[in-house]
């Protein structure tokens, strides 16, 4: 115990030195991108006298001598927000429509942030003091009514599976249990990533590489630094396998399969949420920035009719065929590109790239195949073999 609080503390004192340093201020040579599509400055950069501090700045240096380019744009556009605000013009309405006035539009988004359950606020438009307000509406019935009728996101899908049990029912055919697969499109929710005019300042469209300073000697820049996803080597590698001016949409998804609530029974829910790393982090960490998009859930089976031999098996195979369902429009998007919006008025040719899946201990072993007393780490070539193999029918697990 003693030793594990002594390094607890050391840790602590690293990570707080760490905190407290900060980059080293020099001059413009010593901090720099490599965005792959400047050209290298016609000489090393050469220091007569000793740099004089000043701000940090970013340059962009270039090791490949060919040149690429990436993110770029195409033609000016208007992103799906500014389309619904010109049809609203179009039809002389107010922005703040179905409301009557901005005073009513702040106290219905209050309302529905304040988390009030339909009796709640029931009760608080009878109120006497609310009533003398006028509003449009005096049910939480009308209320959600005009919500519904707010320009929506991407719309819902159900998609029905049918699970064959092993096991036959009374007249003795095998029982079958109906699911039902609650789905967004994920290319829609990309676009309304992409064109949400709040992240027009928090996106970026080509990969880059950082480096803390410069060789004096070579001009090459040393030290890299990872930070954004598109500092990262997996973005700068995978652009040199795509056309010229393509853009990467790294894909973010993750679930969490969730208790519903101690008062609900054996009822579970299985969200999965969609991102880009398009978005700097710092947004996409931001739980009121909407920078995270539920994309469906995946239904929980009973699974009555499948012999409990076989139960955890087929369970294994209904997740794996509502990701691939939930996720099959990325597949045609992710080899030919498709043409979008981006929230600063350009179009660009994107390829939505699955690039990561957060997910805990188990959904990790889950997502890649292999039993929970192993480490989740393998190739994508050996988790597909996998998959094949266990399509043919119950064999174990793999490790």
């Amino acid at each position: 115990m003693s030793s594990h609080q002594s390094q607890s503390r050391k840790c602590l004192a690293i990570q707080e030195s760490r905190r407290k340093r900060k980059l080293v201020e020099v001059s413009d040579h010593n901090m720099d991108i490599d965005e792959g599509n400047s050209p290298l400055p016609a000489s090393p950069p050469t220091f007569d006298r000793p740099p004089t501090p000043k701000k940090a700045r970013v340059e962009d240096v270039e090791d490949d001598p060919i040149e690429r380019e990436a993110g770029k744009q195409k033609r000016r556009v208007e992103t799906p927000f500014e389309e619904q605000e010109a049809i609203h013009e179009k039809q002389g309405e107010k922005p703040y429509t179905p409301f009557e006035s901005l005073d009513d539009w702040d106290l219905a988004q209050w309302m529905v942030r304040s988390g009030l359950s339909q009796g709640k606020i029931d009760e608080f438009l009878h109120l006497k003091a609310i009533r003398r307000l006028h509003l449009p509406y005096n049910t939480s019935r009308s209320f959600f009514k005009d919500i519904d009728s707010l320009p929506s996101g991407p719309k819902w899908m159900c998609t029905p599976m049918e699970v064959v049990g092993d096991e036959l029912d009374d007249h003795g055919k095998p029982q079958i249990e109906v699911l039902e697969l609650w789905h967004r499109d994920p290319l829609d929710c990309i676009r309304e990533l992409l064109g949400n005019p709040k992240f027009e300042k928090d996106q970026t469209f080509k990969p880059m590489r950082l480096f803390r300073k410069r060789d004096s000697s070579t001009g090459e820049g040393i030290n890299r630094q990872y930070d954004e996803m598109w500092t990262g080597t997996w973005w700068w590698d995978t652009q040199d396998l795509l056309e010229d001016g393509a853009t990467i949409v790294p894909v973010i998804l993750s679930s969490d399969r969730t208790q519903l609530s101690t008062f609900a029974g054996d009822k579970q829910a299985w969200p999965v949420y969609i991102t880009i790393g398009n978005i700097s982090k710092s947004v996409r960490r931001q739980s009121g920035a909407r920078a995270t998009t539920l994309l469906g859930y995946i239904p929980v089976p009973k699974l009555d009719g499948v012999s409990k031999k076989n139960r955890r098996f087929r369970a294994y195979q209904i997740f794996h065929d509502c990701m691939r369902q939930m996720l099959s429009t990325l597949v045609e998007a992710g080899r030919k590109g498709v043409d979008m919006a981006c929230a600063d008025g350009w179009e660009r040719w994107i390829f939505p790239l699955l690039a990561a899946y957060i997910a805990d201990y188990p959904e990790q072993c889950l997502v890649v195949c292999c039993q929970e007393n192993s480490c989740p780490t393998r190739t994508q070539q050996h988790t597909l073999q996998v998959l094949e193999k266990e399509s043919q029918g119950p064999r174990g697990m793999h490790t």
